[in-house]
């Protein structure tokens, strides 16, 4: 035999061969699917099973040498056994029926798993066989029941809720759900309005309609979610108050599959902040009013007190006339005038804090001229009650930008308090001191001090630390609130350090250059 004729012969084999090597790499691979993959695979014939891979071991818990050559209807919970035999007999006879069905398989320890089953006739060892694929449906199931439960309790929980809660069409905004609070809400039972498409357009209120209707149509052309409050009429014809939230259901694509909402029944909230409203204006009036009357009163007030005390003083020169009792009531009349005075113009002060005329007028000053104005005016009341009054400025001939009378008066009240509030033989000092981009004042005394419980209050309107009626010391409580209203409004800080029976100090803080700070 020729070269050339042996040549297609040994070519035959060899792609034979190779084909054969193929098949045999090729079934190991399935092999390996079927051994390794998640659904357990079986081959019955004569009802006796043939083959078992191992997730069918794992689904019925025996091992594979225990399953092969048994009865499949064996391991068959006896409630599904007839419609097993009935459904292989059929398949093998030829006829056409279902290939998906659900059974129990009975487990090693005794329980039931609910499998599906997908069987198909296949040809095995010459003869007719099932081939089904066994799909464990336990871990299905719980997540079913479990939404099912979960559907049941929020679907409970819609039904009985005071807000109503509504889904529309994503497309054409028709409602497609709503729970029976529309009829707390609305008027209307969820028949009607289910069997009315439009009623919800309907029912808005006539200067509301545009707007709430062009935002919704906004929200649906961005699919934004989104919080309205609009008005309704409900079907008694009243105006009710409603608050919308609006929220999309969508798929994983982001396609729309829903529009819903809450709408929760806001009319009595309204009314509430509306007569609050109504309240704060006539509170604000009155308090007008009144800021407007003491103002108004003022200059009658004054005139007459100021005439008191200037006649006082007078007197008190020309005290060679009098005798000892009555300069004694010269000095009294002089004292009382002045203190009232003094109340009189800590109401008047607080009146324009509160009606919100008092002016604000930076101008640059000295703060040594200041100091020691207030220094002179208070060293008699100083030296009254043999208290030693003294100053120490960090740095001389220091400018600062602020308004000059709030400045003054705060360390005035200060210096007032810290000298009346200090026994017989104490000091009291004011120090200045400069904080990185604020100049700091300090009113040092040796009183008594403060208990830590009163300081948090001390600044409140009204306030004293000794509010009985047999206290030594006069004021009404408005020197302090006053003096932090001045601060705050410098866009400074006050504050105040004390421990009884070691003195207090008082300090404060002011920008230096108050046109940046504000």
């Amino acid at each position: 035999m020729s070269l050339n004729m042996i040549a297609p012969i040994i070519g035959s084999a060899l792609e034979r061969k190779r084909a054969e090597i193929a098949l045999r790499k090729s079934g190991e691979k399935y092999s390996n699917l079927v051994e390794k993959g998640n659904d357990g695979i079986i081959i019955i014939q004569d009802y006796v099973l043939k083959y078992a891979n191992k997730k069918m071991s794992d689904i019925s818990g025996y091992p594979i040498e225990k399953i092969i050559g048994k009865s499949f209807i064996e391991f068959v919970s006896p409630n599904d056994r007839g419609l097993v035999k009935e459904r292989y007999e059929k398949r093998i006879c030829g006829d056409q029926i279902p290939n998906y069905y659900e059974v129990g398989i009975i487990s090693k320890d005794g329980g039931n798993v609910l499998v599906e089953i997908n069987a198909s006739v296949i040809e095995y060892e010459g003869r007719p066989a099932d081939m089904a694929i066994i799909r464990d449906l336990t871990e299905r199931k719980q997540i079913e029941n479990a939404l099912q439960i979960s559907e049941e309790k929020y679907h409970r929980l819609s039904e009985s809720i005071n807000d109503m809660i509504f889904c529309l069409d994503p497309d054409t905004l028709v409602t497609t759900y709503v729970n029976p609070a529309i009829e707390q809400i609305y008027g209307y039972t969820v028949e009607e309005w289910l069997n009315n498409p439009t009623l919800w357009q309907n029912t808005l209120y006539s200067e509301d309609m545009d707007w709430v209707i062009a935002k919704i149509k906004e929200l649906q052309t961005k699919l934004e979610d989104g919080i309205l409050e609009y008005r309704i009429i409900n079907k008694d014809r009243n105006i009710r108050w409603v608050k919308a939230k609006l929220s999309w259901d969508k798929d994983q694509q982001g396609k729309p599959l829903s529009l819903n909402g809450i709408i929760s029944d806001m009319t009595e909230t309204v009314k509430a902040q509306e007569a609050m409203l109504q309240a704060k204006i006539l509170a604000e009036d009155s308090n007008r009013s009144k800021s407007e009357f003491i103002m108004n009163m003022s200059h009658e007030i004054s005139t007459p007190l100021n005439s008191i005390i200037g006649f006082s003083n007078v007197l008190l020169k020309r005290s060679e006339g009098l005798d000892e009792k009555k300069a004694k009531y010269v000095k009294n009349i002089l004292s009382n005038g002045k203190h009232l005075l003094e109340i009189f113009n800590e109401i008047i002060t607080t009146s324009k804090i509160e009606s919100g005329v008092m002016e604000f007028r930076p101008t640059k000053f000295l703060i040594n001229n200041v100091i020691d104005e207030v220094e002179t005016s208070m060293m008699s009341f100083a030296l009254e009650k043999d208290i030693i009054l003294t100053h120490k400025i960090d740095l001389d001939n220091t400018i600062l930008k602020a308004d000059k009378f709030k400045f003054k008066h705060i360390i005035y009240n200060l210096v007032h308090n810290a000298i009346k509030f200090t026994p017989s033989g104490g000091h009291v000092t004011i120090e200045t001191k400069v904080c990185g981009d604020s100049m700091c004042f300090f009113v040092k005394d040796t009183g008594s001090g403060i208990s830590s419980t009163n300081q948090s209050k001390l600044f409140d309107k009204f306030f004293q630390a000794d509010s009985s009626t047999t206290r030594k010391h006069g004021g009404i409580g408005l020197g302090l609130n006053i003096v932090k209203k001045f601060v705050e409004i410098h866009n400074g800080k006050v504050w105040v350090e004390s421990e009884v029976g070691k003195g207090s100090t008082f300090g404060f803080s002011i920008p230096i250059d108050l046109e940046s700070a504000s």
